[in-house]
């Protein structure tokens, strides 16, 4: 199992139908500022939208950062515990496929917005939940090591 950022999640994220556009159909809250025009595909179905100027040195494959991370559904729903910091090394096979994709040249102190294409997600447990949603993401990266 990936994980995606400390979420303990198994995730596959849906590929768009020939024709298709990848958020066709969904409706996002306004406070999140999703503007799917400017994203750019990073990895199927993972899409970035730079927020602040990439400056300053850049992250690449092996190096250490640490991230602020803010996640949300497109309703605005915030996701469990959404708000958190996240350590690892870019590359080490532990998130999800495409993640280090997205966050791949991200300059520090620098913010980023990833939005996942429609997925299918559930904790492993007991009471397990499906969720197809998008989910959006804040990120900022604060300290590449």
């Amino acid at each position: 199992m990936k994980h995606l950022i400390g979420w303990a999640l198994a995730v596959t994220v849906a590929t768009p139908l020939a024709g298709q556009q990848p958020f066709e159909g969904v409706t996002f809250d306004p406070n999140l500022m999703v503007a799917p025009a400017m994203l750019r595909e990073a990895a199927p179905g993972i899409f970035v939208r730079d927020l602040t100027p990439q400056t300053g040195q850049r992250l690449q494959q092996g190096m250490v950062a640490t991230f602020r991370l803010r996640a949300w559904l497109s309703d605005g729903a915030p996701m469990p515990e959404s708000s958190r910091e996240v350590t690892y090394r870019l590359g080490d096979g532990t998130m999800l496929e495409g993640w280090d994709q997205a966050l791949s040249g991200m300059a520090e102190g620098s913010q980023r917005q990833i939005v996942l294409a429609p997925l299918e997600a559930y904790e492993q447990g007991v009471n397990t939940t499906v969720l197809p949603a998008v989910v959006v993401f804040e990120v900022v990266l604060l300290r590449i090591s």
